[in-house]
């Protein structure tokens, strides 16, 4: 497996290019842009390969986080991501499964990882030593935001909200998007 170094947002749009992926599809739909990619793989946040069959893999790193809320009727929620909202008015309705997922770079600490995604997207913070610890694992599937093979190494966490950081909904405001999180009963 050899690490493709990528020096500009025009290089990447090479690099996709000769491999066959369209990059004409980035930043319709439920695509990201060229631009987010190339500011994901400059940061730090995830590489491309080569990998021995000659195609191309992306690698991230994600940190998950289930978050749930005790309510005074002894009844839990979970939080969901329920959609996003792009600033051109594309609307993307997410049914992911953890509340939230951050990308970290590949020498960030997992907890300070998910730490900085509660407080950028939520505005908490959470007591690190009430997370529990899920095993990592990885995954290998096809990225939806770029079209690109994808494997992931997860870490997943579980965590009980404290009553005073609880709202009924969260939203985040991004610069290309806001995204809206909201409470599901548990069954």
């Amino acid at each position: 497996m050899e690490k493709l170094r990528i020096i500009s947002e025009f290089h990447l749009e090479r690099v996709l290019d000769a491999y066959g992926v369209d990059t004409k599809l980035y930043g319709t739909g439920d695509k990201k842009d060229l631009e987010d990619l190339f500011v994901e793989i400059n940061s730090g946040e995830s590489d491309l390969f080569e990998i021995e069959d000659g195609s191309l893999l992306r690698v991230i790193r994600t940190v998950n986080l289930f978050l749930f809320h005790k309510k005074n009727n002894n009844e839990f929620e979970f939080l969901r991501e329920r959609e996003q909202i792009f600033s051109d008015g594309r609307v993307k309705i997410r049914n992911l499964i953890p509340s939230l997922s951050e990308k970290r770079k590949f020498d960030e600490d997992p907890i300070l990882a998910l730490q900085r995604g509660i407080h950028e997207e939520l505005g908490i913070s959470i007591d690190p030593g009430q997370l529990m610890v899920l095993p990592s694992r990885e995954e290998i599937k096809q990225s939806k935001s770029y079209l690109l093979n994808t494997k992931n190494y997860l870490d997943d966490y579980f965590y009980l909200l404290e009553q005073d950081s609880y709202r009924e909904e969260y939203t985040e405001i991004q610069e290309k998007k806001t995204v809206y999180f909201s409470w599901q009963k548990v069954l």
